[in-house]
């Protein structure tokens, strides 16, 4: 398979890698295979309403205006607590700290 070989490496392990390195190619085929059909899906229906959204400054924001001209990206961040959770007196405080966010 490959003629790369590590020092001192037997031929046990030889095998072994190189089976591994045949499942890995494998599953990069798999990979992509699926990756290419998802892109190849019809599009799905069409929703009911132009839902509405609170912003984290309580904004709200219509999903046609998540997806208008000039809109390339969407990120959707969304925490999920168990029952105990507690929060801070901010709960915004810890939502995406590090991205500078326009609507």
């Amino acid at each position: 398979m490959t003629t790369v070989r590590f020092p001192g490496e037997s031929a046990e392990y030889r095998a072994a890698r190189n089976e591994l390195l045949q499942a890995e190619m494998a599953l990069r085929r798999q990979i992509e295979n699926v990756a290419r059909q998802r892109r190849e899906l019809p599009l799905g229906g069409r929703a009911k309403e132009d839902y509405v959204f609170q912003t984290m400054d309580d904004r709200a924001v219509r999903v046609s205006e998540l997806f208008a001209p000039g809109k390339d990206s969407l990120i959707v961040y969304s925490y999920m607590f168990g029952l105990k959770a507690k929060f801070g007196e901010d709960e915004k405080e810890s939502q995406l700290p590090t991205l500078k966010l326009t609507y």
